[in-house]
């Protein structure tokens, strides 16, 4: 009753019986509305169970992203030195390495990885040779065999976001240059999103291109009149002739895709951007749905869908994180937590009743999507969390981290 008399004096609703880590209280020389700063939220009651080092000087470099594979016993991590880890969660112990081809100074960071829904391979997408080329790379991994069994490339650009579906061997890939690829690896036929998706009509976008690009014009024309199907390949044109015309359609328009998710739910996915834009699109046609209305004042670092409803979760630069309605583009909720800084990794829990977000603070915190409170916070004690999963077996939900002082981390509940 005393907290509930002393939030209605300050007009905000008391927190509930537990949840004393949304509490606020007032600055010592502040006394205006709207003048709070968080109270440290209280430690979720997990420990530290494994850490994986990595093998030799590569250990170092920054882990980027991690992924729990379908059999819950195995994780995959990847860094800035371009290799990809599978390693068993509960000890640590690496079980295989993934090397793409060329050798070490022919590769550069992977920016995400993915679990498919066959067990046995994963996704992994990055930057190719930093020295030689600027093209992205992203390959198919049988990790049980270490072998390579497909390989995608991104043109004058680095994939720095990947998803996988439940579609039998089709994946996503989000490019610097503004192009998401549907990639169906086992005929390696592709979609790029948004051009190629588009009909064919002289729209106000074509117009432009042939302005700014008067030689290229009669070329415009001859891939309008061999269009088939109504498609017009765009990105294939672009890539193959005119860096400069790509960067003029995908950089201007869209910003690079650094975050992407797939949401079973009406075959629909949702991308984050550097510009701050968080858009729907079909997944079986690359069509264009909507943006949301409200978008983040940084670059979109993380997006992540609930699976029992048809919306999705934005983690930015700009320290917030917005629950949209996929259907609306409307903002549901918001969860600010400015203080932390960046957002720069989320993860849903299976059952869609809370997530965990990492932060540019090293912590990982727990949220509810009952009542939108913070739950807990996990310190990981490893810098920045560039990357966070979740993996419910055993019965307990333990919590990845990839950090960027180059160890992931396993937390367990005690």
């Amino acid at each position: 009753r005393a907290k509930e008399a002393a939030a209605a004096r300050v007009g905000r609703p008391a927190a509930p019986a537990g949840h004393e880590a949304t509490a606020t209280r007032r600055r010592g020389k502040c006394h205006l509305p709207g003048c709070e700063e968080p109270v440290v939220a209280r430690t979720c009651e997990y420990f530290l169970e494994s850490v994986f080092h990595g093998c030799g000087r590569h250990r170092r470099a920054a882990a980027n992203t991690v992924a729990v594979l379908p059999d819950t016993v195995h994780a995959a991590s990847c860094s800035d030195d371009g290799l990809c880890w599978v390693w068993k969660i509960r000890s640590g112990v690496p079980v295989q390495v993934l090397v793409p081809p060329g050798g070490r100074r022919s590769r550069g960071p992977v920016h995400s990885v993915s679990a498919l829904s066959e067990n046995q391979y994963i996704l992994s997408a990055g930057q190719g040779a930093p020295n030689a080329t600027r093209n992205g790379e992203a390959y198919i991994w049988d990790w049980r065999a270490g072998e390579r069994k497909a390989s995608l490339r991104c043109r004058w650009g680095s994939f720095l976001s990947s998803s996988s579906t439940q579609k039998w061997r089709r994946v996503l890939a989000g490019c610097s240059t503004g192009f998401t690829t549907i990639w169906d690896w086992n005929d390696d036929a592709k979609v790029l999103v948004p051009f190629n998706a588009h009909p064919i009509d002289d729209t106000i976008e074509k117009m432009a291109m042939r302005k700014a690009h008067p030689v290229a014009a009669h070329s415009i024309d001859v891939m309008l009149a061999r269009a088939a199907g109504g498609v017009l390949p765009w990105a294939d044109w672009l890539n193959a002739t005119d860096p400069d015309m790509a960067k003029l359609v995908s950089g201007k328009r869209f910003g690079a895709v650094t975050s992407i998710a797939y949401c079973a739910l009406g075959q629909r996915f949702v991308t984050g951007s550097a510009d701050g834009k968080v858009r729907v699109w079909d997944a079986g046609s690359g069509a264009f749905l909507r943006e949301m209305r409200h978008g983040h004042s940084g670059k979109v670092n993380s997006v992540a869908f609930l699976p029992t409803m048809p919306q999705a979760l934005s983690g930015g630069d700009d320290g917030q994180i917005n629950l949209w309605d996929l259907d609306t583009g409307l903002r549901v909720r918001r969860f600010d937590q400015a203080y932390a800084g960046p957002v720069l990794s989320m993860s849903v829990i299976s059952g869609g009743e809370a997530f965990v977000a990492g932060s540019e603070d090293g912590l990982v915190r727990f949220w509810s999507l009952d009542n939108y409170l913070l739950l807990c916070q996990i310190p990981t004690g490893g810098g920045p969390v560039r990357g966070v999963a979740l993996n419910p077996s055993n019965p307990f939900l333990q919590v990845l981290t990839a950090n960027d002082d180059g160890l992931v981390r396993a937390f367990s509940p005690r």
